[in-house]
């Protein structure tokens, strides 16, 4: 990976998991979290602080940082919606592609940092990929058994 694939790739990476971890921690005193949201909270949360991990280690070009980093940004290829579950995760940025239960297909740009992970949300059907971790994965898999 050259030095600003691995720059870029450790910014999105470090600057998002802390932007959404600065997020969920500053919510934390006005939100009311008990049980079931708790726990998701908490598990994003550790997510989070992964990303924070990993994307120091990438910038110091650690040996073993991105076998580190694939297993988060694929966590951030997904997206879908339903009355059921909907997720989506993203650090840095994202371009979303969904396409909607009435055969619609819309895009969705975005920087910073979110996640989204609701039980019942009543929502109309939709599953989409993010297009920019799709392109992290692949230069992570491309250069994973590479030095920087």
């Amino acid at each position: 990976m050259n030095i600003w694939q691995g720059r870029i790739v450790g910014v999105l990476t470090l600057g998002g998991s802390a932007i959404a971890l600065a997020a969920i921690v500053s919510g934390v005193p006005i939100l009311t979290l008990r049980g079931l949201t708790l726990l998701i909270v908490s598990i994003f949360a550790v997510v989070f602080v992964y990303g924070i991990v990993v994307g120091v280690l990438i910038i110091e070009k650690a040996e073993k940082s991105l076998p580190l980093a694939l297993p988060f940004w694929l966590a951030q290829v997904p997206v879908f919606q339903s009355a059921w579950l909907s997720y989506g995760l993203y650090t840095g940025a994202k371009f979303d592609v969904l396409f909607q239960s009435d055969l619609d297909i819309s895009f969705v740009w975005s920087g910073g940092a979110h996640f989204t992970f609701y039980l019942f949300p009543g929502d109309a059907a939709a599953v989409g990929v993010n297009v920019v971790a799709i392109l992290v994965c692949y230069m992570i898999w491309k250069n994973r058994k590479r030095r920087f």
